[in-house]
Protein backbone atom coordinates (compact mmCIF):
# COMPACT_ATOMS: atom_id res chain seq x y z
CA UNK A 1 0.00 0.00 0.00
CA UNK A 2 1.34 3.50 -1.17
CA UNK A 3 2.88 5.85 1.83
CA UNK A 4 1.87 9.39 2.87
CA UNK A 5 5.01 10.40 1.43
CA UNK A 6 4.43 8.65 -2.23
CA UNK A 7 0.72 10.06 -2.08
CA UNK A 8 2.38 14.00 -1.54
CA UNK A 9 4.71 12.99 -4.77
CA UNK A 10 2.01 12.37 -6.96
CA UNK A 11 1.29 16.29 -7.64
CA UNK A 12 1.64 19.76 -6.09
CA UNK A 13 -0.90 19.85 -3.10
CA UNK A 14 -1.96 23.50 -1.84
CA UNK A 15 -2.02 23.73 1.78
CA UNK A 16 -4.80 25.60 2.95
CA UNK A 17 -4.34 26.99 6.17
CA UNK A 18 -5.87 29.86 8.34
CA UNK A 19 -4.27 31.73 11.36
CA UNK A 20 -6.04 31.14 14.61
CA UNK A 21 -7.08 34.53 14.92
CA UNK A 22 -8.63 35.06 12.06
CA UNK A 23 -12.75 34.70 11.98
CA UNK A 24 -14.68 32.01 11.76
CA UNK A 25 -16.49 33.44 8.61
CA UNK A 26 -13.00 33.99 7.45
CA UNK A 27 -12.13 30.10 7.39
CA UNK A 28 -15.48 29.51 6.12
CA UNK A 29 -15.50 31.52 2.81
CA UNK A 30 -11.50 29.94 2.10
CA UNK A 31 -13.09 26.60 2.22
CA UNK A 32 -16.28 27.38 -0.23
CA UNK A 33 -13.58 28.70 -2.81
CA UNK A 34 -11.01 25.42 -2.56
CA UNK A 35 -13.99 23.17 -2.24
CA UNK A 36 -12.91 21.24 1.09
CA UNK A 37 -14.50 20.42 4.42
CA UNK A 38 -11.41 21.32 6.60
CA UNK A 39 -8.36 23.85 7.28
CA UNK A 40 -5.18 23.30 9.23
CA UNK A 41 -4.22 26.49 11.63
CA UNK A 42 -1.26 27.34 11.74
CA UNK A 43 0.71 30.19 13.75
CA UNK A 44 4.03 31.15 12.55
CA UNK A 45 4.17 27.73 10.94
CA UNK A 46 3.16 25.64 13.62
CA UNK A 47 0.56 23.44 13.22
CA UNK A 48 -1.85 24.38 16.49
CA UNK A 49 -5.57 23.37 15.39
CA UNK A 50 -7.86 21.87 12.70
CA UNK A 51 -11.04 23.48 11.75
CA UNK A 52 -13.73 21.77 9.65
CA UNK A 53 -17.29 21.72 8.98
CA UNK A 54 -17.73 19.80 11.85
CA UNK A 55 -16.25 22.34 14.41
CA UNK A 56 -18.39 25.20 12.64
CA UNK A 57 -22.04 23.04 12.80
CA UNK A 58 -21.13 21.77 16.57
CA UNK A 59 -19.63 25.05 18.23
CA UNK A 60 -20.98 27.94 15.76
CA UNK A 61 -24.37 27.16 14.01
CA UNK A 62 -26.14 24.58 16.87
CA UNK A 63 -25.40 27.76 19.91
CA UNK A 64 -26.72 30.13 17.57
CA UNK A 65 -23.43 32.13 17.55
CA UNK A 66 -22.24 34.79 14.35
CA UNK A 67 -19.50 33.63 12.01
CA UNK A 68 -18.25 36.92 11.56
CA UNK A 69 -17.52 37.77 15.83
CA UNK A 70 -15.92 34.21 16.08
CA UNK A 71 -12.72 33.37 15.99
CA UNK A 72 -10.91 30.27 14.40
CA UNK A 73 -9.26 29.88 18.02
CA UNK A 74 -12.38 29.84 19.85
CA UNK A 75 -14.05 26.97 17.95
CA UNK A 76 -10.88 24.72 16.60
CA UNK A 77 -10.03 21.79 17.05
CA UNK A 78 -6.84 21.68 19.06
CA UNK A 79 -5.92 18.53 20.24
CA UNK A 80 -5.13 17.28 16.65
CA UNK A 81 -3.96 13.79 15.83
CA UNK A 82 -1.20 13.81 12.57
CA UNK A 83 0.68 11.22 10.37
CA UNK A 84 4.05 11.20 9.05
CA UNK A 85 4.87 10.34 5.88
CA UNK A 86 6.04 7.14 6.36
CA UNK A 87 2.55 6.20 7.64
CA UNK A 88 0.44 4.03 4.86
CA UNK A 89 -3.12 4.64 3.74
CA UNK A 90 -4.48 1.36 5.28
CA UNK A 91 -2.87 2.73 8.37
CA UNK A 92 -4.70 6.34 7.61
CA UNK A 93 -7.89 4.91 7.21
CA UNK A 94 -7.52 2.94 10.44
CA UNK A 95 -6.99 6.33 12.36
CA UNK A 96 -9.61 7.48 10.93
CA UNK A 97 -11.84 4.84 11.47
CA UNK A 98 -10.78 4.64 15.71
CA UNK A 99 -10.63 8.17 16.22
CA UNK A 100 -14.06 8.94 14.07
CA UNK A 101 -12.30 11.65 12.19
CA UNK A 102 -12.17 12.58 8.72
CA UNK A 103 -8.82 14.73 8.30
CA UNK A 104 -5.27 14.10 9.18
CA UNK A 105 -2.60 16.77 9.00
CA UNK A 106 0.90 15.50 7.78
CA UNK A 107 4.05 16.62 10.28
CA UNK A 108 6.99 15.35 9.59
CA UNK A 109 8.93 16.63 12.66
CA UNK A 110 7.62 20.38 12.78
CA UNK A 111 7.43 20.86 9.35
CA UNK A 112 3.31 20.90 8.16
CA UNK A 113 4.00 18.79 4.62
CA UNK A 114 -0.07 18.98 4.47
CA UNK A 115 -3.61 17.50 4.81
CA UNK A 116 -5.11 14.14 3.58
CA UNK A 117 -8.85 13.79 3.47
CA UNK A 118 -11.05 10.62 4.20
CA UNK A 119 -11.86 10.66 0.61
CA UNK A 120 -8.05 10.84 -0.16
CA UNK A 121 -7.61 7.39 1.31
CA UNK A 122 -10.79 6.34 0.00
CA UNK A 123 -9.72 6.78 -3.69
CA UNK A 124 -5.96 5.54 -3.43
CA UNK A 125 -7.60 2.36 -1.86
CA UNK A 126 -9.83 1.73 -4.84
CA UNK A 127 -6.92 2.64 -7.00
CA UNK A 128 -4.72 0.00 -5.14
CA UNK A 129 -7.82 -2.64 -5.34
CA UNK A 130 -7.72 -2.09 -9.46
CA UNK A 131 -4.69 -2.09 -10.00
CA UNK A 132 -4.26 -5.77 -8.16
CA UNK A 133 -7.47 -7.26 -9.59
CA UNK A 134 -5.69 -6.37 -12.81
CA UNK A 135 -3.07 -8.00 -12.04
CA UNK A 136 -4.99 -11.41 -10.83
CA UNK A 137 -6.41 -10.96 -14.53
CA UNK A 138 -3.23 -10.98 -16.22
CA UNK A 139 -1.43 -14.33 -17.50
CA UNK A 140 -0.25 -15.88 -14.45
CA UNK A 141 -1.17 -13.04 -12.29
CA UNK A 142 -2.75 -14.81 -9.12
CA UNK A 143 0.41 -17.01 -8.81
CA UNK A 144 2.32 -14.26 -9.30
CA UNK A 145 0.62 -12.47 -6.44
CA UNK A 146 0.44 -15.46 -4.24
CA UNK A 147 4.68 -15.42 -4.99
CA UNK A 148 5.08 -12.24 -3.67
CA UNK A 149 3.40 -13.28 -1.02
CA UNK A 150 5.33 -15.86 0.45
CA UNK A 151 8.48 -13.58 -0.53
CA UNK A 152 6.70 -11.39 1.72
CA UNK A 153 5.91 -13.41 4.50
CA UNK A 154 9.85 -14.28 4.42
CA UNK A 155 11.02 -11.31 4.52
CA UNK A 156 8.21 -9.16 7.20
CA UNK A 157 9.83 -11.70 10.14
CA UNK A 158 12.94 -9.08 9.70
CA UNK A 159 11.44 -6.55 8.77
CA UNK A 160 8.77 -5.09 10.44
CA UNK A 161 7.57 -2.28 7.97
CA UNK A 162 6.52 -4.84 5.31
CA UNK A 163 4.07 -6.33 8.10
CA UNK A 164 1.30 -3.42 7.15
CA UNK A 165 2.01 -4.85 3.06
CA UNK A 166 1.35 -8.17 3.96
CA UNK A 167 -2.09 -7.80 6.01
CA UNK A 168 -3.53 -5.68 2.75
CA UNK A 169 -1.96 -8.75 0.86
CA UNK A 170 -3.56 -11.18 3.03
CA UNK A 171 -6.64 -9.37 3.11
CA UNK A 172 -6.86 -9.39 -0.58
CA UNK A 173 -6.02 -12.56 -0.87
CA UNK A 174 -8.63 -13.65 1.03
CA UNK A 175 -10.98 -12.18 -0.88
CA UNK A 176 -9.94 -14.06 -4.14
CA UNK A 177 -10.03 -17.15 -2.67
CA UNK A 178 -13.56 -16.94 -1.57
CA UNK A 179 -14.84 -20.71 -0.98
CA UNK A 180 -17.85 -18.90 -3.53
CA UNK A 181 -15.06 -19.41 -6.01
CA UNK A 182 -13.02 -22.62 -5.55
CA UNK A 183 -13.98 -25.49 -8.25
CA UNK A 184 -14.59 -29.22 -6.55
CA UNK A 185 -12.68 -32.08 -8.78
CA UNK A 186 -12.14 -35.37 -8.30
CA UNK A 187 -8.58 -37.17 -7.99
CA UNK A 188 -8.03 -40.23 -9.22
CA UNK A 189 -4.92 -42.70 -10.58
CA UNK A 190 -5.61 -41.25 -13.87
CA UNK A 191 -5.70 -37.78 -13.07
CA UNK A 192 -2.05 -35.99 -14.55
CA UNK A 193 0.88 -37.52 -12.70
CA UNK A 194 2.02 -34.02 -12.13
CA UNK A 195 -0.66 -32.97 -9.99
CA UNK A 196 -0.80 -36.27 -8.06
CA UNK A 197 2.92 -35.43 -7.52
CA UNK A 198 1.48 -32.30 -5.46
CA UNK A 199 -1.12 -34.45 -3.79
CA UNK A 200 1.52 -36.06 -2.46
CA UNK A 201 3.50 -32.97 -1.42
CA UNK A 202 0.56 -31.32 0.28
CA UNK A 203 -1.16 -33.63 2.18
CA UNK A 204 0.27 -32.18 5.69
CA UNK A 205 -2.70 -34.35 7.61
CA UNK A 206 -1.64 -38.03 6.88
CA UNK A 207 1.62 -37.73 5.02
CA UNK A 208 1.74 -39.79 1.96
CA UNK A 209 4.53 -42.33 2.20
CA UNK A 210 5.50 -41.86 -2.31
CA UNK A 211 3.42 -43.54 -5.50
CA UNK A 212 2.07 -46.94 -3.40
CA UNK A 213 0.56 -45.46 -0.74
CA UNK A 214 -1.49 -42.78 -2.70
CA UNK A 215 -2.41 -45.39 -5.23
CA UNK A 216 -3.81 -47.19 -1.95
CA UNK A 217 -5.88 -43.97 -1.19
CA UNK A 218 -7.10 -44.22 -4.85
CA UNK A 219 -8.30 -47.70 -4.90
CA UNK A 220 -12.43 -47.89 -5.47
CA UNK A 221 -13.31 -47.88 -1.93
CA UNK A 222 -11.92 -44.47 -1.22
CA UNK A 223 -12.09 -41.13 -2.94
CA UNK A 224 -9.81 -37.88 -3.02
CA UNK A 225 -11.49 -34.14 -3.96
CA UNK A 226 -9.68 -31.27 -4.10
CA UNK A 227 -10.47 -27.45 -4.36
CA UNK A 228 -9.01 -25.72 -7.25
CA UNK A 229 -8.95 -21.58 -8.01
CA UNK A 230 -10.06 -20.95 -11.91
CA UNK A 231 -6.77 -19.33 -12.11
CA UNK A 232 -4.34 -21.44 -10.86
CA UNK A 233 -4.94 -24.53 -12.34
CA UNK A 234 -3.46 -27.82 -11.31
CA UNK A 235 -2.79 -26.40 -7.68
CA UNK A 236 -4.56 -28.30 -5.45
CA UNK A 237 -5.50 -25.82 -2.46
CA UNK A 238 -7.67 -28.19 -0.37
CA UNK A 239 -7.35 -31.99 -0.39
CA UNK A 240 -9.98 -34.17 1.23
CA UNK A 241 -9.49 -38.03 1.50
CA UNK A 242 -12.56 -40.32 2.11
CA UNK A 243 -13.35 -44.06 2.89
CA UNK A 244 -16.27 -45.66 2.44
CA UNK A 245 -17.02 -48.43 4.69
CA UNK A 246 -20.48 -51.07 5.49
CA UNK A 247 -21.63 -50.08 9.06
CA UNK A 248 -20.20 -47.73 11.67
CA UNK A 249 -16.17 -48.13 12.80
CA UNK A 250 -16.07 -50.18 16.27
CA UNK A 251 -13.23 -48.60 18.43
CA UNK A 252 -11.09 -51.26 19.90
Amino acid sequence: MKTIGQFLEQGNRAIYAVRPDASVREALELMANHNIGALMVIDDSHLVGIFSERDYARKVALKGKSSSDALVSDIMTSKVITIHTQHTIDQCMQIMTDNHIRHLPIVNGQKVMGLISIGDVVREMIAYQKSMIRVNRAPDGTQTVVRMRELLLEHAKSRPGLRAVDADMQHLLNSWFNPGFLELHEITWSSPALLLEKIIQHESVHAIDGWDDLRRRLQPDRRCYAFFHPQLPGEPLIIGHYYFATGWPIAR
